[in-house]
C-alpha cells in the first residue's frame, strides 16, 4: 500500500519502500507480531508463545540497520522513530549516522516497554546532550531521564534531540 501510495503521488523517484524491520544487526530474521484490530501496533516479538491467541498474525521479516540503509546518503537532517518497544535495536543500529549527522530526532519513548530505559537515555545524552519532550503544543520542553522514567509511567513521550545547526541552516 505504500508503495501505490508514493507512486499515485509522484514521488518514486524520491523515496524507496524497504520491506524489513529496522533493527540492531543486518540480515537477521525477527517475527514481526500484527494485531488483528491494531495493525499500526504492530512490534518484533522474541517469544511468539507469549502473544495472546488469535491476537494476530506473525510475520518472518528480515532485519535491516538503519545505518546500513542511510549510508549511501551524504546528510540525514530529521529521523522519526515510532516502533513500539524496539527503539533500544532501532538506535542501536542507527548510531553510525546519529554520531555523523546528528539529526533532528523525534523518538517515541515509553519507559513501561523499554527494557533498559537508563541505557538508552545515557545513549542519546551522550550525543546530543540534553533531554527534551515534545509538548502538546509542540515546543521542546528540557526534562531529565527520571521523568521519563517515572512520570506518566505506560504513557508515550515524544522525545526531541536535535544537534547543532548545519552552517547557514536553522533549527
Amino acid at each position: 500500500m505504500l508503495q501505490r501510495s508514493l507512486s499515485l503521488n509522484g514521488m518514486m523517484k524520491r523515496a524507496r519502500v524497504i520491506q524489513a524491520a529496522a533493527g540492531a544487526v543486518d540480515s537477521s530474521e525477527v517475527l514481526l507480531h500484527v494485531p488483528y484490530r491494531e495493525p499500526k501496533n504492530a512490534s518484533v516479538v522474541t517469544l511468539p508463545e507469549a502473544q495472546p491467541q488469535n491476537a494476530g498474525t506473525l510475520h518472518r521479516v528480515r532485519q535491516v540497520k538503519l545505518d546500513t540503509v542511510m549510508r549511501e546518503l551524504d546528510h540525514i537532517d530529521f529521523v522519526k522513530i515510532d516502533v513500539e518497544g524496539s527503539e533500544e535495536a532501532v538506535i542501536a543500529g542507527l548510531m553510525e549516522v546519529l554520531r555523523r549527522d546528528k539529526p533532528c530526532l523525534v523518538l517515541e519513548f515509553n519507559a513501561a516497554r523499554c527494557p533498559d530505559a537508563d541505557a538508552l537515555l545515557a545513549a542519546m545524552q551522550a550525543i546530543y546532550g540534553s533531554l527534551h519532550y515534545l509538548d502538546q503544543c509542540g515546543n521542546a520542553v528540557e526534562c531529565n531521564a527520571q521523568r521519563l522514567k517515572s512520570d506518566c509511567i505506560g504513557e508515550d513521550w515524544l522525545l526531541f534531540f536535535s544537534g547543532p545547526p548545519k552552517e547557514g541552516g536553522v533549527v
